[in-house]
């Protein structure tokens, strides 16, 4: 451990002096630094808003009874949704409609209620994911992002199945009488998608995307200043470090001082509220 915390002391100070004798090092790593930061940031926060967005889009296509419904070709009038599904009576004036979230067995459509399950598993683990973002104040901004981008995937995969199921109910006898009864397995007949259900197909692409940027943001993330500079020091040729021979020139007082004061410049940085790539208005 001494020796490890001596090789530490020895890059920091070896990187405080090197940028203490080339100020022009400083501005160009810095500038480097915050340009990539931001841009890290600000993707951060825009992951952030469309997880938010496709959250609400998740649950708008739960609740909603409108995958499948009745053309002007159709045989009867209605529309059938994952959970619930509404038919009008013959008198053209009564809307009967089946189906209670609470209540599975009120769904009588065996494909609906697998769907259901699914679909419901989705708003779950992106309800999950959303919550998970407030560990972002306390927590390291790459370990969220990395659990986020797995419930999201997870999400992904719940709703993919989703709609692929859902289709699987169509030859039931309820939707042939809306459908008319050349409807089957994936064949609408005399019906046609409806807006909901294209909606859940454009939320698993866009559950996906947010997944694999979430990843790229955990594996990304932009380090802080105090380490660009540690790596500079390591990175001299004839392996010497940047602003100090390994010839023995060096005093001790020196690497102790230059040690504290860039330990004591990271602690700063570490608990500073800005380092967080979601809270960037603090």
């Amino acid at each position: 451990m001494d020796h490890s915390n001596k090789s530490i002391a020895m890059s920091v100070a070896a990187a405080t002096a090197a940028a203490n004798a080339d100020p022009s090092l400083t501005d160009i790593n810095y500038l480097n630094l915050q340009t990539n930061y931001i841009k890290s940031r600000s993707i951060g926060v825009l992951w952030a808003v469309f997880s938010m967005s496709f959250a609400i889009i998740d649950v708008i296509v739960f609740v909603q009874p409108q995958w499948l419904g009745d053309t002007e070709l159709s045989r009867g009038t209605g529309y059938f949704g994952l959970w619930k599904s509404c038919r009008l009576l013959q008198d053209g004036q009564d809307l009967l409609c089946n189906g209670k979230l609470n209540d599975l067995s009120s769904i009588h459509i065996t494909a609906f209620k697998i769907s259901t399950i699914f679909v419901a598993l989705s708003v779950l683990m992106i309800s999950l994911c959303i919550l998970a973002m407030l560990a972002f104040f306390f927590a390291h901004p790459c370990t969220v992002f990395r659990l986020c981008g797995w419930l999201q995937f997870i999400c992904a995969i719940s709703l993919l199945s989703g709609v692929l199921i859902f289709p699987a109910g169509w030859d039931s006898p309820s939707v042939k009488e809306v459908c008319g009864p050349e409807t089957s397995s994936y064949n609408v007949g005399q019906c046609s998608i409806r807006w909901a259900y294209i909606l859940a197909i454009i939320g698993v692409v866009d559950c996906l995307v947010l997944s694999i940027l979430a990843f790229v943001l955990g594996t990304r993330h932009t380090k802080l200043l105090p380490d660009q500079y540690m790596h500079q020091a390591m990175a001299s040729p004839h392996g010497s470090l940047i602003g100090f021979p390994l010839n023995g020139a060096t005093s001790k007082s020196t690497l102790n001082h230059a040690y504290a004061g860039s330990m004591g410049h990271i602690g700063k940085l570490n608990k500073s509220p800005s380092n967080n790539p979601l809270v960037y208005w603090k």
